[in-house]
């Protein structure tokens, strides 16, 4: 396996799920990723940056969606068990150290996972080295820049949950407005329809200066009732002759 498509693995393996898309591109110093959706759903599923160093080994920093963060390590020269949980330990410096048992994501990569609250990430932003050790290894890893890092693939979870939220709520607001449209297919042939169409429009914009709220059922109901007042007083009346006549008749 090359080293580039071991790197184009391991960067889209971070939850276990496979790549559908990448939404933005992360890039700080000698760091790398960005956000991504899961395949199955189209939705936001993770932000992960990762970095590689001279001994052949790549480390990443990832969060899911839900919150999960996880440190992952790969190395091409690696022959992991993926039946066989890995044992060993993760030190930073003389900060934080901590024994880990991890399943494989492959046979060249494998995660570890942390609460938020865990006095890794602490250490990880104050610490110069993160030593990992198992199966008699011991790899070391430079963590200039790791600080920054990881404030971007955090804040990259946090926008891409954000523009989620807005989009959730457009949804939600054009819903109301979708409804009527569709009960009310004359509005989207305006030439045909002028006068209603302008007198629509001027309801909606009298409606809005009012406070009615657009997203809510109850501000298209409002609009018809006046609309139908409007478009009844349009309507040609009688005159008193012809009134006469049918009234004779």
């Amino acid at each position: 396996m090359t080293r580039l498509f071991t790197l184009f693995v391991t960067m889209f393996a971070f939850v276990g799920e496979t790549f559908a898309a990448q939404l933005n591109e992360i890039r700080y110093g000698n760091w790398v990723g960005g956000a991504f959706t899961d395949a199955d759903t189209g939705l936001f599923s993770h932000c992960v940056v990762y970095t590689d160093f001279k001994h052949g080994g790549w480390l990443y920093l990832g969060v899911t969606a839900d919150g999960l963060t996880g440190i992952g390590f790969a190395n091409d020269s690696w022959a992991l068990s993926t039946n066989q949980d890995i044992e060993g330990s993760i030190q930073v410096d003389d900060r934080y150290l901590k024994p880990f048992s991890s399943a494989p994501s492959s046979s060249t990569l494998f995660y570890t996972y942390f609460a938020p609250s865990d006095p890794i990430f602490a250490a990880v932003r104050r610490g110069r080295t993160l030593t990992l050790e198992f199966d008699n290894k011991r790899v070391p890893h430079d963590l200039t820049g790791t600080a920054r890092a990881l404030d971007l693939v955090k804040g990259c979870v946090e926008d891409q949950k954000l523009k989620e939220k807005k989009s959730s709520d457009s949804d939600s607001s054009n819903a109301a407005l979708n409804l009527w449209i569709a009960e009310n297919s004359w509005f989207l042939e305006p030439e045909d329809n002028k006068i209603r169409h302008a007198k629509a429009l001027e309801i909606n914009q009298l409606l809005l200066a009012e406070g009615w709220d657009p997203s809510r059922l109850a501000f298209y109901s409002e609009l018809d009732r006046r609309l139908d007042l409007a478009m009844r007083d349009k309507t040609p009346k009688r005159t008193k002759q012809l009134a006469d006549f049918f009234e004779d008749d």
